[in-house]
């Protein structure tokens, strides 16, 4: 965790709040996978609720769904606050490393 705050790949929840055990959430995986390719992307795709992705998400999540590493759901939208599941994390990071 360390190693990886010092990179600047996670940053937390707070200034002095790392929280490991908190659920992740979509646009948060989609920022530490964004943040590892050291991408230069701008952008942001055209979901139906990307008004509730958080700004610093909005190029990671443009980068991730560019890529092909994340989908959005058959109604058009993103759920970007929703907890990532394992299932959903095992294929953004095998869709990520097949980039």
């Amino acid at each position: 965790v360390f190693a990886a705050y010092k990179s600047g790949l996670v940053s937390g929840v707070s200034d002095k709040l790392f929280a490991p055990k908190n659920t992740i959430s979509r646009q948060d995986i989609c920022t530490l996978l964004y943040r590892a390719d050291k991408s230069e992307y701008k952008g942001e795709a055209d979901f139906a609720d990307k008004e509730q992705i958080a700004p610093y998400a909005k190029d990671a999540i443009g980068y991730c769904y560019e890529k092909g590493i994340v989908k959005g759901f058959s109604d058009n939208t993103f759920r970007p606050a929703a907890g990532c599941t394992r299932a959903q994390a095992a294929a953004m990071i095998y869709n990520y490393m097949m980039n």
